[in-house]
């Protein structure tokens, strides 16, 4: 529907004839429309999701452990019975061919150390025995494992063989990662609660001399990648064990007696790139004894570990020899 503008009637006299003018003015202009929104605004965009995390590094293992030796075994005497074994779970087999070397504790010469069971490459032809501990009277006879034949004969030395109690498995425990066990002394010779002992039968051998095992360097072997493959890294342990006896006289005619035992575990890694990182462990434990005129002892006893990390990085590559520029032609 058109919208019809005013009409102004103007009555004007003129000369000679008479009439009307007319006057249209325009329509107003229509109202401002007005448009409202109801409700809460658009939210802004939601912020962008963070960026993955990256993934965690690979867990290192890092287990000190004395080297399997081949053919007769050590066999040392010990002041006091070994702990009770630590709780481990057997990992996965890296290599069909290995075999598991469950955890044990192996006698330094003054206290006992924990070794981490492990998979190992087995001696041709030869088997695993694991370390036997037995009671003889006041003594202790503790022989390390070894790769030996199927039909090696059990050990006895005219005492008790001792028996363990099975470990609980903690409430932390991951499979396959290895704490820090420090080293400790065990029961006394013959006082293990329970009675965990049980008569050594088989042929009597003479009781060993030796109180400390000997020095023994591991060779090299591949770590992890399978047999006869292509190694990734070279690992090296090297162990040695060190005993120092003291005697002297103290203050007021004290005799002091004093036995220092040092033990140093060195592994060595090197990388296929030439890269080396050598770790080295040392446990340090004293034992001094000092005995007054007046008949009293008195006992103390002191450890201490520790551990130096070294990294060597691999030798620069040698740069690239540049080539000459191609002689001048001749015109």
């Amino acid at each position: 529907m058109k919208r019809l503008g005013w009409v102004v009637v103007v009555p004007m006299v003129a000369i000679g004839c008479g009439g009307t003018i007319v006057v249209r003015t325009p329509p107003p202009p229509p109202p401002p429309v007005l448009t409202v929104s109801v409700g809460a605004t658009e939210p802004p965009p939601p912020d962008p999701a963070p960026p993955p995390a990256p993934d965690a590094p690979a867990a290192t293992v890092d287990v000190e452990v004395d080297p399997i030796p081949a053919g007769d075994p050590e066999e040392v005497q010990a002041t006091s019975e070994p702990p009770d074994p630590v709780y481990e779970e057997q990992t996965d087999s890296p290599n069909p061919g290995y075999v598991w070397v469950g955890g044990y504790w192996g006698w330094n010469g003054t206290d006992w150390g924990w070794n981490w069971g492990r998979w190992a490459e087995p001696v041709v032809g030869q088997f695993y025995i694991a370390p036997y501990y037995e009671r003889v009277g006041d003594h202790v006879v503790y022989v390390h494992g070894y790769w030996g034949p199927h039909d090696a004969p059990g050990r006895a030395y005219g005492g008790d063989r001792i028996t363990f109690h099975a470990a609980e498995r903690p409430a932390n425990y991951h499979r396959g990662e290895h704490v820090v066990v420090e080293h400790r002394a065990g029961p006394a010779p013959g006082k293990r609660p329970g009675g965990a002992y049980a008569h050594a039968t088989g042929t009597v051998r003479p009781l060993p001399k030796a109180t400390a095992p000997a020095h023994r360097v591991a060779e090299a072997h591949p770590a992890g990648g399978p047999r006869g493959g292509a190694a990734h890294e070279t690992t090296t342990h090297e162990t040695t064990h060190e005993t120092v006896t003291k005697d002297s006289t103290g203050a007021h005619g004290a005799q002091v007696h004093e036995t220092t035992h040092e033990t140093t575990h060195e592994t060595v890694e090197k990388s296929p790139k030439g890269g080396e990182t050598t770790k080295e462990t040392t446990h340090e434990t004293t034992h001094e004894t000092v005995k007054e005129p007046n008949g009293s002892k008195v006992t103390e006893t002191k450890h201490t570990t520790t551990t130096e990390t070294t990294h060597t990085a691999p030798p620069p590559k040698a740069a690239p020899v540049a080539k000459g520029a191609p002689p001048a032609k001749k015109k």
